[in-house]
């Protein structure tokens, strides 16, 4: 799937008046979400000589740990990894981003780990109710594709129907970038994932490759530039392909295997030349790092959705709606339908009382809310709010028009086979 942003609105404009002539570089993310039928750029996520293969004998136990996330209803394929019993993590990309004119429903994602006789599936918790958004914790459901891109919100657990990674489970664990860095120069950090070009889905493993908090053609201060969240961002040389997004960062320590991050996409900088304030000519973009979400960005959620005892009757997120409206936390129609503005309402809530923002509909969450007493709601402002729930108050979308410097543009390309 194809889906190249194109400059803030105005940003052409502004380049041309601060570089009427020389060489411009432009930056561009890509992000490899594994989508049948749609064009990508096949060599983006390669540095050097294709490298990959197939996983070696001393790693084929990661074979039950590591899964391909499946929608066939959109096409999509992506890389998802053990965490709990009972929750895997990936992108969010891949949970929340579709091909134009699809309907995504949660409940066509399919979760398969193994293979042959070893292997398991699972839908996602919440399916057969059509309340999978209950089961999922996620930084972020709306990529922003535009700067400051929130790539290093991209990650996303989502709890399974049933414990198909029991037994299974990929420990995780935080690492700083300079003891990652060390690591990656011991030759002990490399990547397994599932390519869309590989091997009719089996895992393709990635040598020991080198991973830093910033390389030499990308520097801390371009990250900034381009990026929201970036203490979560881990830069990169593991050869990826479509599909690959989701899949672990992994480092081989003295006690074993561990998952140090979530892999989401691959930053590219072409040049343009520029002649009177005009491009001029445009050249070849080439790949600079592939990008990744560090664990502390997620690794605290995991025993919380793993245990967590998650609302899907209808009637049940109708009065969390009413307790966090009458918290002040929630603006939306009381319609016992879990969406973004409940997430986003929890998490307001939850971040006012000094909890774990996971934005979960939880019954402990529901009882802190009082939302389970049928008491009418204030109603301070009677042409928005009724006694019984609240209207449909909109608030109309700001969009600001996210600038860079003159030097650089950056972009959010998805990309599959």
């Amino acid at each position: 799937m194809v889906g190249l942003c194109v400059p803030a609105p105005g940003e052409g404009r502004r380049l041309r008046r601060n570089a009427r002539s020389g060489w411009l570089t432009l930056g561009v993310l890509v992000c490899a979400l594994g989508t049948f039928g749609f064009a990508s750029p096949a060599a983006a996520a390669v540095f050097g000589a294709d490298d990959r293969k197939p996983v070696p004998e001393r790693l084929v136990q990661l074979g039950s740990q590591i899964g391909r996330l499946h929608n066939p209803m959109l096409g999509t394929n992506c890389t998802a990894f053990c965490v709990a019993p009972n929750v895997v993590a990936t992108a969010a990309h891949c949970l929340f981003r579709k091909p134009p004119g699809r309907i995504l429903r949660l409940q066509d994602f399919t979760v398969e780990m193994g293979s042959g006789p070893q292997k398991r599936q699972s839908r996602i918790a919440g399916a057969r109710e059509r309340a999978g958004g209950q089961h999922i914790v996620t930084g972020t459901t709306r990529l922003r594709v535009r700067p400051p891109i929130d790539a290093g919100s991209d990650w996303a657990l989502a709890r399974t129907e049933t414990p198909i990674c029991k037994g299974r489970t990929l420990p995780v664990e935080v690492r700083k970038i300079r003891s990652i860095e060390r690591a990656s120069d011991r030759g002990r950090m490399f990547q397994i994932a599932h390519h869309s070009d590989w091997d009719d889905w089996s895992l393709a493993y990635s040598r020991p490759c080198k991973v830093r908090g910033e390389f030499p053609s990308l520097r801390r201060a371009t990250i900034r530039r381009d990026f929201r969240n970036v203490r979560h961002l881990i830069l990169h040389h593991c050869d990826t392909k479509g599909a690959s997004s989701g899949s672990p960062l992994l480092e081989q320590t003295d006690d074993g295997i561990v998952a140090i991050g979530i892999n989401v996409g691959t930053y590219i900088q072409s040049k343009v030349l520029i002649r009177n304030g005009q491009v001029a000519r445009k050249f070849e973009a080439r790949p600079v790092a592939n990008t990744a979400i560090n664990a502390s960005a997620f690794i605290a959620h995991i025993d919380t959705l793993a245990s967590a005892n998650i609302l899907t009757a209808r009637i049940d997120i109708r009065n969390l709606q009413r307790g966090l409206a009458r918290a002040d936390a929630y603006r939306g129609n009381v319609d016992g339908v879990f969406g973004n503005n409940t997430r986003t309402a929890i998490i307001a809530f939850q971040k006012k009382r000094g909890l774990a923002p996971d934005g979960l509909p939880t019954r402990t969450l529901l009882a802190m809310t009082g939302g389970a007493i049928d008491l009418p709601l204030p109603a301070a402002n009677p042409a928005a709010r009724g006694s019984a729930e609240i209207g449909a108050t909109r608030r109309s979308a700001v969009t600001r028009a996210a600038t860079t410097g003159a030097d650089g543009i950056a972009r959010l390309l998805h990309r599959g086979e």
